[in-house]
């Protein structure tokens, strides 16, 4: 994985850099609740007075209703009711293709269904963030932005990872497959349909996905998703990041990370920063006891064949020395268990604390690994 990404980087040094200057246009698929366009955010607030570029957010494509509501609570902050005047076809037909269980759509009369002011509420923030719902019927038109000197265009396109994560069934991102993450190519779709149109394509590009993507299992479909970018005239440069020697964080978190340029340019990854952190210096000293998991469900998680084993790696020796936390794979997060809080809490009750009995929390530690 890391010799490919080395192969790919080789001879970044011999482009210029692309400087981002002016407006800031910011187009995010798979949006989710807004990750990218906070990053951007914080990049553009760290430019202090001297700002040379501002950014915007101009679209998004999201159809989990929970994600595109907070996406506008968190960041859009537009509470207009855009839902005056409409009827109830006409915000349905505008929602269409929403997801209350992010993996599979609500039909037409599944949302018809619906509480009113549900419908409003879903119709008033699409109308808010300028969302296009369902990538599968977004067209290229759709970007809705023109050639202009004065803007860039920052798309970022991190597609579902359930299909390539170890965690998953991993059943690929191949063309034609179906899968969640198989939606990528839905995005060469759109980008093909500017390309005809002769309408311009976005600057910048943005990929972020699961480390796996760049094993041996998926590592082809990569190589072709990054010929097709090639071939339509973007710089690739790519490079797995670990959130706890890049951000600071006390999580081991790999990501694969894509930046795609528009011309022949170079672009230099963050250097390894190290870590001030500890797990311990997260975790709250006092935890009321209704987040404790009881035995029989803290059984019940032990048992599972995930790839990470959660119990044994929450409360592994060579992890609480050190004191970073493993990656929360989709399927501990997820679980009804509430893995998360369960690997948490374990890995809390296995690190000493000045301001608790330390015998305390080895016995409470032991009785729930036995």
């Amino acid at each position: 994985m890391s010799d490919y990404v080395q192969q790919i980087n080789l001879f970044a040094s011999i482009n210029p850099y692309y400087r981002l200057k002016g407006k800031i246009k910011v187009i995010e698929l798979f949006a989710g609740i807004g990750s990218q366009i906070k990053a951007l955010k914080i990049l553009e607030k760290a430019q202090g007075e001297n700002k040379t570029f501002e950014i915007e957010s101009h679209k998004i494509c999201e159809w989990a209703y929970n994600s595109y509501v907070m996406y506008n609570l968190i960041h859009t902050k537009d509470f207009t009711d855009y839902s005056q005047g409409k009827t109830k076809e006409e915000m349905l037909q505008r929602i269409f293709g929403t997801s209350t269980d992010y993996n599979t759509p609500l039909t037409m009369e599944q949302l018809s269904r619906k509480p009113i002011e549900w419908i409003k509420s879903a119709y008033n923030s699409c109308i808010a963030t300028n969302n296009l719902v369902d990538i599968s019927r977004v067209k290229g038109k759709d970007l809705d932005f023109d050639d202009n000197k004065n803007q860039t265009i920052i798309m970022s396109y991190s597609f579902p990872c359930q299909d390539i994560s170890l965690s998953g069934h991993q059943k690929g991102l191949g063309k034609g497959s179906g899968t969640r993450s198989g939606l990528l190519w839905e995005v060469e779709r759109i980008l093909d349909e500017r390309e005809r149109e002769s309408l311009p394509l976005p600057n910048i590009l943005v990929m972020e996905n699961v480390a796996n993507l760049l094993s041996k299992s998926f590592i082809n479909d990569f190589k072709e998703w990054e010929k097709k970018l090639a071939s339509l005239g973007y710089t690739n440069h790519c490079q797995v990041l670990d959130t706890a020697k890049h951000g600071g964080i006390p999580q081991h978190r790999e990501r694969v990370f894509m930046i795609s340029i528009l011309g022949d340019y170079a672009y230099e990854f963050p250097a390894k920063m190290p870590l001030k952190h500890e797990l311990a210096d997260l975790l709250e000293t006092k935890v009321d006891e209704k987040y404790y998991l009881d035995e029989e469900t803290i059984n019940r998680i032990s048992q599972w064949k995930s790839q990470q084993q959660p119990l044994d790696t929450a409360i592994d020796i060579e992890r609480e020395r050190e004191r970073v936390m493993p990656t929360i794979t989709t399927r501990v997060a997820e679980s009804q268990d509430g893995g998360m809080s369960a690997s948490m809490k374990l890995i809390k009750e296995t690190i000493p604390n000045e301001n608790e009995n330390v015998e305390r929390e080895k016995k409470v530690a032991n009785k729930k690994c036995n």
